[in-house]
């Protein structure tokens, strides 16, 4: 696979796919944290490992693929998140 993982990350497994072209894979299952973040909301877990995994999705081409199952009402959201690049 050889991508670094964290483990403070949960539910989602990254991957780096190479056949006949190169590209990084992102298994992702939003649900709530267990570990150091419970509580926070479902989409935290992504927006931790998008912000971990920043270089990759910046420099190469990348899939972020899974079950977003995120719930109808989430904590207010900050001011100046950034969800995308």
């Amino acid at each position: 696979m050889g991508v670094e993982h964290y483990s403070d990350i949960e539910f989602i497994v990254p991957m780096k796919i190479m056949n006949n072209f190169e590209f990084y894979l992102f298994a992702i299952w939003a649900m709530e944290p267990l570990g150091e973040d419970k509580g926070k909301p479902y989409t935290y877990q992504i927006e931790k490992a998008v912000k971990k995994y920043e270089n990759i999705l910046k420099n190469n081409l990348s899939i972020l693929i899974g079950d977003y199952n995120t719930p109808n009402i989430e904590k207010p959201v900050e001011k100046n998140r950034v969800y995308g690049y």
